[in-house]
C-alpha cells in the first residue's frame, strides 16, 4: 500500500525538521510527502529530505517567511508530473505502483483576500478540465464552520460562508 503525506508544517528551516519527520514516521516514511507554510526561500530543504531516500522534488519557495510549498516523492515508489504551479499551489499527475492515475492539487492558500480570490478562478479552471479522479488537499488558511476554531476572535461568518460555497 502506498503512503502519503501532507503536513503543514509552518517553517521547515530549522534542524528539528528531520528528527520530527523520522519520529513522525517511526519505521515507515511514506513514498509521498507534501510540506506546506514551510517559510524556506531555496531548495536547501529538498536537499535535506533526499536525506530520507527522496529522489524526485518540486519546490515552492516562500516569499519572505510566508507561505512555500515542497513536494518529495519516491520515484520507483510514484510516478509523478508536475502539470501547474504557482505561489499557493503544485497541480500533479500522480500513478503509485499498482494504482490507478489521479490527479492531486496540493495548496496553501495565502491569507491575502486578492490571492487566494485567484487561487480560486485556478481551481475553477482546472476543474473544467478534470474528467480523473482528482485529489485536493491543502491549508485553505479559511474554515466551513465555528467548531474549527479554538481560541482567538470568532471568525467571520460571511468568509465562512463563502468558503462552504466554494468547497
Amino acid at each position: 500500500m502506498s503512503k502519503k503525506f501532507y503536513w503543514n508544517c509552518r517553517g521547515a528551516c530549522d534542524g528539528r525538521l528531520i528528527r520530527n519527520l523520522r519520529l513522525a514516521w517511526r519505521n515507515s516514511c511514506p513514498d509521498f510527502l507534501i510540506l506546506a507554510e514551510t517559510k524556506s526561500e531555496n531548495a536547501s530543504l529538498v536537499r535535506r529530505l533526499e536525506s530520507l531516500g527522496f529522489d524526485g522534488s518540486a519546490f515552492i519557495p516562500s516569499v519572505g517567511r510566508s507561505g512555500g510549498l515542497c513536494a518529495v516523492w519516491r520515484s520507483e515508489k510514484v510516478n509523478v508530473a508536475v502539470l501547474k504551479l504557482n505561489r499557493q499551489y503544485f497541480h500533479f499527475k500522480c500513478s503509485f505502483v499498482g494504482q490507478p492515475v489521479f490527479l492531486l492539487t496540493a495548496i496553501y492558500a495565502v491569507p491575502v483576500p486578492h490571492l487566494k480570490q485567484e487561487l480560486w478562478a485556478d481551481l475553477r479552471s482546472l476543474a473544467a478540465l478534470i474528467f480523473s479522479p482528482w485529489v485536493v488537499v491543502g491549508d485553505f488558511n479559511d474554515i466551513a464552520s465555528m467548531d474549527e476554531r479554538i481560541g482567538g476572535s470568532s471568525p467571520n461568518e460571511s468568509r465562512m460562508k463563502t468558503f462552504q460555497d466554494r468547497i
